[in-house]
Parts: C-alpha cells; sequence; structure tokens
C-alpha cells in the first residue's frame, strides 16, 4: 500500500484572535500540521495558535504578502501544502484526514471549492498544491503560484487538478472595511508600479477608490484594466474585464445614468453573454430608462437559477442576484407596467428572501392597494 499522502495548512496572520480559532478547528485532524507566520500580532494570535499545535513563525510586516507566505512553505515538511488565511475555514466530507481526497501523481497542485464571502456562490481556486522548492509566491499583493505552478506543469508534463470535494469559507469581508482599503492603497499603488500587467490589481484599485470617494480615478483605472484585460484576451483576464464593467455600470447608476450603466453592461456580456451579474445590471439600467418589458425576461432567467446549487468555476456571484435582487427588479418593471399582481407577488418574494427588508414589504403593500383600486374602479 502506498504511503499516504501528507498536508501542512500554512497561513499568515496579523492580530487574528477574534477568528483564528475557527479556522484551526476546522483544520484540526484534517491536516498533518499546521503552520502560522505571524507578521506582528499583539491580540493573542501567537498564544492561540500555539494552544492549537501550530508551528509558529515570526515576520515583520513589510508590505508583502508573499514574503511570509513562502516563509511559511518553506518550512512545510508534508508533500503538499494547503495555504488557507486566518478568516477562512476548510469544509470537507468527513471528519479524518483530507489526505484521500488529493489528486494523484499527475497533479502538481489542485483547485478547490471557495466561497469568497458570506453569501455568495462558489468558484474553484488554486489553493493546493505539491511541495515543490520551485512553487513560491511571487507578487507583494494578490499574492499567487499560478504562474510557478504553470512553468512544474511545463516542465513535468503534469497538470493542475480539480478537488472539490474540498471547500474553504471565507468570513472576512463583512462589517466596515475602511481600514482594509487604508492598508490596501499604498500596497496597490506600489504592485501596480512594479507590475503595470497585472490586471486584477488595477481592477482592486479601481474598487478601492470608488470605496473611499474617489470615483474618478475609479471609473479611469476600471476602464483601464477593462481595455488591458480585452487586449490579453484570456479567460482569466476577460473574467476581470466582467467584474471592471459591472463595478462600472454600478458606479453609472450610482450616478444615475442609466444609459451609461446599459452600455457598460452590454459591452461585458459580448464577452460574458452568460454572465449574470452583468445580465442583472443590464435588466436594470432597462428598467431605469423606462423598457421594463425588456427587462422582465432577462430577470426571469435569472431566478430560474438555483444559488445553492449553481457553481462557476471561474467566477463568484452573490447569491441575492439570484433571488431577491431579481425578484425586486421584476417587481418594479411588472409595477411600471401597471401588472400590479404580478408586481405584489414579486416585492413580496424579495421581501421573504431578504428576511422582510421594509423596502419590499411596503412595495408589496403598495402593490395591493394599487391592484385593489383598479379591481374596483
Amino acid at each position: 500500500m502506498a504511503d499516504r499522502q501528507t498536508i501542512s495548512a500554512c497561513l499568515i496572520a496579523k492580530n487574528e484572535a477574534v477568528r483564528i480559532a475557527d479556522c484551526f478547528s476546522s483544520l484540526a485532524g484534517r491536516v498533518d500540521d499546521i503552520i502560522v507566520v505571524d507578521t506582528g500580532s499583539t491580540d493573542g494570535t501567537v498564544e492561540m495558535a500555539i494552544k492549537a499545535g501550530a508551528t509558529v513563525l515570526h515576520q515583520p510586516w513589510n508590505d508583502d504578502f508573499s514574503a511570509p507566505r513562502n516563509l511559511g512553505v518553506d518550512a512545510a515538511a508534508s508533500d503538499w501544502i494547503l495555504y488557507i488565511d486566518a478568516d477562512e475555514r476548510l469544509e470537507a466530507p468527513g471528519t479524518g484526514s483530507i489526505a484521500s481526497l488529493l489528486p494523484g501523481k499527475q497533479a502538481c497542485a489542485a483547485r478547490l471549492k471557495l466561497q469568497p464571502s458570506v453569501g455568495s456562490t462558489d468558484y474553484a481556486e488554486l489553493r493546493l498544491f505539491r511541495n515543490d522548492p520551485r512553487i513560491r509566491f511571487e507578487q507583494i499583493m494578490h499574492e499567487r503560484v499560478v504562474d510557478c505552478v504553470r512553468r512544474v506543469c511545463e516542465a513535468d508534463g503534469t497538470e493542475v487538478a480539480l478537488a472539490l470535494d474540498i471547500r474553504l469559507r471565507h468570513v472576512g469581508y463583512e462589517g466596515n472595511q475602511d481600514h482594509k482599503h487604508a492598508r490596501n492603497l499604498p500596497m496597490l499603488l506600489k504592485a501596480i508600479e512594479r507590475n503595470p500587467e497585472r490586471v486584477y490589481c488595477r481592477f482592486h484599485l479601481g474598487v478601492t477608490l470608488e470605496a473611499i470617494g474617489r470615483r474618478e480615478e475609479a471609473i479611469t483605472n476600471l476602464n483601464q484594466a477593462v481595455d488591458m484585460a480585452r487586449q490579453g484576451n484570456t479567460r482569466e483576464e476577460l473574467k476581470i474585464a466582467a467584474l471592471c464593467c459591472q463595478a462600472l455600470a454600478g458606479i453609472a447608476m450610482n450616478m444615475l445614468n442609466p444609459t451609461e450603466a446599459l452600455r457598460i453592461s452590454e459591452y461585458g456580456l459580448q464577452q460574458q453573454p452568460a454572465n449574470p451579474a452583468l445580465q442583472w445590471c443590464r435588466a436594470r439600467a432597462l428598467i431605469e430608462l423606462k423598457r421594463p418589458d425588456e427587462a422582465v425576461d432577462i430577470l426571469r432567467s435569472i431566478v430560474m437559477i438555483d444559488p445553492e446549487e449553481f457553481f462557476d468555476p471561474e467566477t463568484s456571484f452573490q447569491k441575492s442576484i439570484f433571488r431577491q435582487d431579481s425578484y425586486g427588479l421584476l417587481g418594479s418593471a411588472y409595477f411600471m407596467m401597471n401588472r400590479f399582481a404580478d408586481a405584489e407577488e414579486y416585492f413580496q418574494l424579495a421581501a421573504d428572501f431578504s428576511n422582510g427588508e421594509l423596502e419590499y414589504v411596503s412595495k408589496a403593500a403598495l402593490s395591493r392597494v394599487r391592484n385593489t383600486a383598479v379591481k374596483t374602479a
């Protein structure tokens, strides 16, 4: 019988005491060891890691995510590396080691399921790779091993497999994100200065600038990211272009410019016609432009998708798009078309899926009143 493959979980942390215990609990008994690289915690994170049996290393934070990641990988002795964050939780069938879920010898890495935020659908991300000195993290922000893995695959004739029974659930994007924006902005600027071709960093810079109120700069960077992605024309870059178009359409709607939102969403749909987020943006713009009949079919096709079963390996979407967001727009479309009974039905569905959000409850009630008035007129 072949020896069982071993796995090291490697993570970096700084002041994660409020979240890291659940991460450790999810890893207990599932991996062979845990390696934590602490970058300057003062809140008890280190003590919690030691109590959980993790190997703890220290490296001062120097605005570089790859450096502590690689320190942890260098210290790992297992066959495989699982990289995970303190605000992520591992989920997999059973209760023992996840070794049986790892791919065979033909693979040097694997993509597993990742839910990037609460309320989003999963997608597949490369989070598992063999403990090979040729595979190390690159880039100071949005660090990744994808390019290293690609080179190893080409050299060795191996592949990136799917390990979709293994799942990571991310819980760190809830609540106020101002502290992250303040940290990320100078790092993003530095990352782009060093590697101006990194489209995702340009996208992230755009949404960060929008979040802190620097809208014109946000629009400029998001448009630059779209142009760069379209020129590159790879699958990954076109995915980023779609994200940029979604962000730009949202900004246009916030600026009360549905004509521009429609143009941007249709531009994105030229490359990703099945993208439900861009379809939703298009429908929203059509309703604002008083073209509800064109929006209805789009929205009805979106709500036919079960967000609990939906899986796009390339992109994650907010589950609300498939439920309350689209039901709410359907209610608005039918209300505009004077179909008040249908409007009430869809506003009520939006209220049900949003745990009774007052806006939808009120609109359902108004639709009911209008419908009654029409019947008694």
